[in-house]
């Protein structure tokens, strides 16, 4: 079993830091919030087959993969809260009596 290097922990970070950057750069601001979780994961599938269409070395690959990258943590971040809303519901939900 293989272990994450410095290295590797330095190149996440990096690329973690690019994909944040070109979302608060975004003119878009939080208008992913309107979309379901599915409705973002598609947009990360487009933007991922985009980037295999595009020869390689193109530098829009890199804005695709970034774009993507966000619309994935979009994705989990919609079905966090949609977990913690029917957590939240469930917890004050009364107690059903038995007869």
């Amino acid at each position: 079993m293989s272990s994450i290097t410095p290295e590797d922990l330095t190149a996440f970070d990096e690329v973690s830091s690019k994909a944040c950057s070109l979302y608060e750069n975004s003119p878009y601001g939080n208008a992913w919030r309107a979309f379901t979780a599915e409705e973002l994961a598609t947009q990360a599938v487009y933007k991922a087959r985009r980037f295999c269409l595009l020869p390689y070395g193109h530098p829009k690959q890199v804005d695709d993969t970034l774009d993507a990258i966000n619309m994935l943590i979009f994705a989990v971040r919609k079905l966090e809260e949609e977990r913690t809303h029917v957590e939240h519901t469930d917890t004050h939900r009364p107690e059903s009596s038995t007869r």
